[in-house]
């Protein structure tokens, strides 16, 4: 029997283990998939990937760290310096990014306008989704301008997307989506948002961010899109992800 886990800390909250253990009985192939919290994320990669093991995730906070030293890394994690999926082959660690393949999944169709809030590894996995798509102007809302350089880069790589950086937004907000990548125990005050903007929030767990927003999605499709998508890296297939999905929605909740 194959193994996986999900690697972060924290990890109690994740849904990982029953998406792919509901994929495991669905599709009859046997996993053993569980949940590992890590102080070392370095000596976990050196010490978990024996021979039966086919792969992991990677939550926060390790999104970044777990690339050190790495090589066989996917064109989208060279680019966006995070990989949350690692997949074990011939003894070898290859890295992905399936962030912005599930946050793309989730989302269908490419808004107009969108604002990010935040710009740690998520939210750039969701700013390269919506530069993929084309979208034709993002701002992004951060605290710091640590990585200002990497957004000119996605700039020059993007150059039909308008990309602003901008402080916390006041006053209405008419975006037609607003998308929050901030941490759960990160405060976000933001007023006067539009009841015709979509409110997104990568997050599943918690209260959640804008919670009684009229038009709100909170992040669980974008979980099991990108879970989907592992799948099929890891076991060179390819599945209807679409009635996928609604049978772990209604499974899950």
């Amino acid at each position: 029997m194959k193994k996986a886990c999900v690697v972060g800390n924290p990890i109690e909250h994740s849904l990982s283990p029953t998406i792919f253990r509901y994929l495991s009985k669905k599709l009859d192939v046997p996993i053993q998939y569980e949940k590992k919290c890590v102080q070392d994320v370095r000596a976990f990669k050196k010490d978990y990937f024996k021979s039966d093991v086919i792969g992991c995730n990677v939550t926060y906070p390790f999104k970044e760290e777990i690339l050190l030293g790495e090589e066989l890394l996917s064109r989208d994690v060279r680019f966006l310096q995070a990989s949350n999926m690692i997949f074990h082959k011939e003894g070898k660690l290859h890295f992905y990014n399936t962030d912005w393949m599930g946050f793309k999944e989730s989302l269908g169709e490419a808004p107009e306008k969108a604002l990010i809030i935040g710009f740690g590894s998520t939210a750039r996995s969701v700013l390269y989704a919506l530069c993929q798509m084309g979208t034709p102007q993002v701002d992004i809302a951060m605290r710091t301008p640590k990585f200002l350089e990497l957004a000119k880069s996605f700039q020059r790589d993007f150059p039909r997307t308008q990309i602003m950086i901008r402080a916390m937004p006041q006053g209405i907000l008419s975006e037609d989506i607003i998308i929050n990548t901030a941490p759960l125990n990160a405060r976000i005050d933001l007023r006067g948002v539009s009841k015709d903007s979509l409110v997104y929030d990568v997050n599943y767990a918690g209260d959640g961010f804008l919670k009684d927003h009229p038009k709100r999605r909170d992040g669980l499709s974008m979980l099991i899109y990108q879970a989907l998508i592992t799948w099929e890296i890891w076991f060179h297939t390819v599945l209807d992800k679409k009635d996928l999905h609604k049978e772990l929605r209604e499974n899950i909740l």
